[in-house]
């Protein structure tokens, strides 16, 4: 019988030679998320920073 471990992040059991597969496996999934949740407030923040400068040049058109 295969010697088996369960992972104590999602609770899979699989065999010990998959170990370092499935480990390296959990870091990418955790660093993709990660990664995009970044994505995402950089994507937010340059959404705020191009509406205020719309807002600015209406204004000032505007003025014109």
């Amino acid at each position: 019988m295969k010697q088996q471990i369960k992972c104590p992040h999602c609770n899979e059991v699989f065999p010990i030679e998959d170990s370092l597969k499935h480990e390296t496996e959990e870091i990418r999934k955790k660093l993709q998320k990660e990664e995009q949740q970044k994505s995402q407030e950089r994507q937010k923040k340059l959404d705020e920073e191009n509406k205020q400068k719309l807002q600015k040049q209406k204004i000032a058109f505007d003025k014109e």
